[in-house]
């Protein structure tokens, strides 16, 4: 994914206009693909923080770069990028730090992903703020707690092992995800992506395309 990631930013750098290419199939677009792995990573290290590798962090950070790099090349979008060296001292801290009350598990995957405290340090002395509000984070990460509980559900369904406090790993994935999903969204809307799950709104609306084989479909009805 790092390597498809790299070729993808590089080739629609030197030609925009391959950005707007869509597939064949209406069920498939290159942001809800790079969408999805990135909340595949998210959640595995929200779940399971010491399950995170130094790749993770590589993987977001690649995945975050391509999506900003596209976004700014779109005069509507370009004004909220992000410069690339704080876009990637923001996932540090999001993926390392324990920025929520209760929540010491960044800590831990810090000493895993084998990082230091010092980029977020020169946040501090630059005046950002590096601890956003649990509310601006949860807006910001673009998930309900309706679809957070679906999911959830779906990985239980599965045998997925879930810690016991769900709660502080819904913090530690809206902290992770707020950090890309804003430009991932709004690209989604812009190119009126495939919409999948988790993925925005779409206008003029669509309804979500759900996976063929969503084990919530075979859940009983209420």
């Amino acid at each position: 994914w790092i390597n498809w990631l790299c070729d993808l930013r590089t080739s629609q750098a030197i030609n925009p206009h391959l950005a707007r290419l869509r597939s064949p199939s209406k069920t498939r677009h290159w942001v809800t693909s790079i969408l999805a792995v990135m909340d595949s990573v998210s959640l595995r290290i929200s779940l399971d923080p010491d399950a995170a590798k130094p790749q993770d962090l590589q993987l977001l950070t690649e995945a975050a770069v391509t999506l900003d790099t596209v976004a700014m090349q779109i005069p509507g979008l370009a004004a909220g990028s992000i410069p690339l060296r704080e876009l990637s001292d923001r996932l540090h801290q999001a993926v390392t730090g324990a920025s929520q009350p209760g929540d010491t598990a960044g800590n831990e995957t810090a000493e895993v992903i084998g990082e230091t405290s010092a980029p977020i340090a020169e946040l501090n002395r630059d005046g950002m703020d590096p601890k956003p509000s649990a509310a601006d984070q949860v807006a910001a990460a673009g998930v309900t707690r309706a679809d957070w509980d679906n999911g959830i559900a779906a990985l239980r369904q599965v045998g997925y092992p879930l810690p016991v406090d769900l709660a502080a790993a819904r913090r530690r994935f809206c902290r992770i995800r707020s950090v890309y999903a804003p430009t991932a969204l709004a690209l989604a809307q812009e190119y009126h992506a495939a919409p999948a799950p988790w993925s925005g709104e779409r206008t003029p609306p669509v309804p979500t395309m759900w996976p063929k084989d969503l084990l919530l479909e075979q859940l009983p009805s209420p």
